[in-house]
């Protein structure tokens, strides 16, 4: 029999205390002491930021006429990736 923990765990859970290396990301080695005002993984972080851009520009493109195929060419993404886009913009158009 193993000794009690000093840390509570609960049911499907791990114990609180875990240790995590600071390894940041593709901008700056840690997350702790980067200089950017938004991290690049939350909600209006320069990577969401990004891919709405790029969202927004495919809306466009498909507006003005682009295939389907087109847009994936010069994306380079998949055709499923661009009706998710496509379905995402429009029901935010529609206030769903």
């Amino acid at each position: 029999m193993s000794a009690p923990s000093t840390y509570k765990r609960g049911p499907n859970r791990q114990a609180a205390r875990i240790e995590h290396e600071d390894v940041g990301c593709s901008w700056h080695p840690r997350c702790l002491e980067c200089p950017e005002a938004a991290c690049r993984y939350e909600a209006g972080g320069v990577k969401v930021r990004a891919l709405a851009a790029r969202d927004g520009a495919i809306c466009r493109a498909h507006g003005d006429g682009a295939s389907i195929v087109q847009i994936c060419r010069r994306w380079n993404i998949q055709r499923r990736q661009v009706f998710r886009i496509l379905s995402t913009a429009k029901s935010a158009s529609a206030g769903l």
